[in-house]
């Protein structure tokens, strides 16, 4: 291979030259967030995790932003005190819903009638959930 080719065809598909080197690095690399959208919620943040996992708390889950137009507006709706827009890779905890919006267990109506319960091992949101409990924020905020 002649010098300075950083790669060459092998069967049809493209190989990489013995000693090639990235060298072309995109400028920004969009991470997905882990965190809670809500302002002045801890869920997601390093601190919270050690300190749930301390305390043998589980950590509560996060749901991100539906896909669909008319729920993201309903829920960008609910949140305020944001310096920027929700995206659909945004995320939103589960102290944020009520508990009769998340589903837990998978449930099914047995032949006799009774109905079988398993628990999730994620729990998820119910269709239509919308964020509803927002805490007010601190007094003081520390600059």
């Amino acid at each position: 291979m002649p010098d300075g080719e950083v790669c060459q065809i092998e069967r049809g598909r493209p190989v990489l030259s013995k000693g090639a080197v990235p060298s072309i690095f995109p400028e920004r690399l969009e991470m997905v967030a882990s965190v809670c959208f809500v302002p002045h919620c801890k869920t997601g943040y390093n601190s919270e995790i050690t300190k749930n996992k301390k305390e043998g708390i589980p950590n509560p889950p996060l749901y991100q932003f539906p896909r669909d137009p008319e729920m993201f507006s309903k829920w960008a709706r609910q949140i305020k005190g944001r310096d920027r827009k929700p995206t659909v890779t945004d995320r939103i905890c589960a102290r944020h819903f009520q508990s009769e919006c998340i589903s837990r267990f998978f449930e099914t109506k047995l032949s006799n009638g009774t109905v079988d319960r398993i628990e999730r091992l994620r729990p998820c949101l119910k269709r239509g959930a919308i964020p509803t409990i927002f805490p007010n924020p601190p007094n003081r905020l520390i600059f």
